[in-house]
This record gives structure tokens, C-alpha cells and sequence, in this order.
């Protein structure tokens, strides 16, 4: 009876792998206030309490610990002096920029995407070794209809009179079109227009999340990607430029061949939240191991 005790305890009570801090409802120091909820969301549904411990109530001793705003990390830190924690991560909804010093206590750097990764390192090759990509998985809402014909367009960070020359585009080739252009991403008011989608035309010149583009090949829509920093778009899912001088000429390309694009396939292979979950414990075990 105490061996069957004891191996209950182990299982149920044990210490998480990998402790997560994260308040979410300060906007102060995130990238962005709605992709650190939609991550804390996505942890919740991707990982199991033996792995995750997300927001615990109470301070307690840890391996690993993820700090993804700016009290959790200070008050992380504090614990790594005193010995109760032995491995800090930061990141990656800090909004940090990469001349701002850092706290050398810190032994992992998660980044939102490959190019704030390099933008660190050219900074200072020091983090080299020490910065990682990750992102969240999102939510399986089924799949897009695709029959209305219609793009969703999803807008950020670009110049109102480059937007003014994609739209004329869309009306000389009579090209039906909703906008998605908030600030921060909702995901249940982007899948309601992507319900009625049947391509998404993504335009974001310095994008910090993919969560979008996730969200659309998780409802197998296809996506035409205009970037100045390329952004890796799979075979299945799409078209990615760099260069806005070729946008013109592939809208009309990429409608006519549409429907030979099946993005769901790769999305449920690498942006479910399980897949996101267990790809933040592989880096994290990783570094922490070394």
C-alpha cells in the first residue's frame, strides 16, 4: 500500500517539468497583450499539470522556469538567487529590444519569430547559443467552407498607401475582400471573416506572430504572404514574396490556382497545441540539460 502511495504521489504531485509565468492582463512590456493570452490559452489545451504548471498560486520550488512578462521575470530571477529555481526562460511576448541589456542570470531567450532571433544575435553573438524560436499552436475550429469566393485580407504594420494600391488591385479585377486590421490578433473574430474565406491575402511588413497564417491553413485556406522578411509558407499552404513589385502579378496567379493548395494537413502536423506544447518542453529540457 505505501509503494502504490508513493507511486500515486509521484504521478499526480509531482513538480511540472516546466513552471510558466505569465499575466497576460497588463499589456505594459508585451509585444503584444493578445498573443500573450492566446499563448497561455494554447499552453492550457496543448499540455497536461505533470508537464506545464501555468500561473501557480503559490511560489514553489523548480527547474525550469518560463517568464514571459516583465514581474513574473523579475520575481523569477529573485528565486534563481535564493536557489529555488536552477533554469530561467524569457520570453517570447517581451517586448524587448535587442540594445536593451540583459540580465545575464537569464539562460534562454524564447523569440517569437526567426527574425527577432537574428536581430539578437547580430546585436550580440553572445546569444548565439542561448535564443530559441517558439510559438503557440491554435485552436482546431474545423475547416473553411471556401465557396463564397471571397479574400480575407489580414493588415498590419503596413503603409495606408500601399493598402490604398492593393485594394484598387482587388476592384479593377473585381475581387471580393473583407479586412482584418486590428492591432493585436483576436483569433474568434479573425475565424468568423475566415469562415466566409476562400484565400487570405497576408500582408504584414515586420510580422512578430504567425498565429494568423496558423489559423487559416488550420481551416485549409490557402495563403499569399507579402513580407520584407520572408516568412517560411509551405508548398500546401501558399505563396510568400518578399518583394512588392511581384505582388500584382501573383494575385491573379494565385486565385486562378487556389484550389490546389490543402494547408490543413501541414497545420495539423505542427501548429496544433499539443504539437506547440511539446516543441516548448523539447527546447526548454534541451537547453536546460546542457
Amino acid at each position: 500500500m505505501k509503494n502504490l502511495f508513493k507511486k500515486l504521489k509521484e504521478k499526480f504531485f509531482a513538480d511540472p517539468q516546466v513552471v510558466v509565468l505569465l499575466k497576460p492582463h497588463g499589456q505594459t512590456g508585451f509585444l503584444d497583450g493578445e498573443l500573450a493570452r492566446l499563448m497561455a490559452y494554447s499552453l492550457r489545451r496543448g499540455s497536461n499539470r505533470r508537464e506545464v504548471l501555468i500561473n501557480p498560486r503559490v511560489n514553489r520550488k523548480s527547474d525550469c522556469v518560463l517568464a514571459c512578462d516583465p514581474e513574473s521575470l523579475a520575481g523569477a530571477l529573485a528565486q534563481k538567487q535564493s536557489e529555488d529555481i536552477s533554469f530561467v526562460a524569457a520570453g517570447p511576448v517581451l517586448d524587448w529590444q535587442p540594445a536593451v541589456p540583459v540580465d545575464p542570470r537569464i539562460d534562454l531567450i524564447l523569440a517569437p519569430t526567426e527574425a527577432i532571433k537574428e536581430s539578437w544575435i547580430s546585436h550580440d553573438q553572445a546569444w548565439q547559443e542561448r535564443i530559441a524560436v517558439w510559438r503557440p499552436g491554435v485552436l482546431d475550429r474545423g475547416v473553411a467552407s471556401r465557396s463564397k469566393g471571397t479574400c480575407l485580407i489580414y493588415a498590419r504594420g503596413i503603409k495606408k498607401e500601399f493598402f490604398d494600391k492593393v485594394a484598387t488591385w482587388f476592384w479593377e479585377q473585381d475581387f471580393r475582400f473583407d479586412v482584418y486590421d486590428k492591432d493585436e490578433f483576436d483569433e474568434r473574430a479573425f475565424d468568423n471573416l475566415l469562415k466566409k474565406s476562400s484565400w487570405v491575402l497576408y500582408l504584414n511588413e515586420e510580422p512578430t506572430d504567425h498565429l494568423p497564417l496558423y489559423a487559416a491553413w488550420m481551416a485549409n485556406v490557402p495563403t499569399l504572404v507579402y513580407s520584407k522578411k520572408m516568412i517560411e509558407v509551405p508548398t500546401t499552404a501558399g505563396v510568400a514574396l518578399t518583394d512588392e513589385d511581384e505582388l500584382r502579378a501573383a494575385l491573379s496567379a494565385f486565385v486562378a490556382g487556389k484550389e490546389e493548395y490543402a494547408p490543413r494537413a501541414h497545420a495539423l502536423a505542427s501548429h496544433t497545441d499539443k504539437v506547440a506544447a511539446g516543441r516548448l518542453l523539447s527546447i526548454v529540457r534541451g537547453y536546460s540539460t546542457d
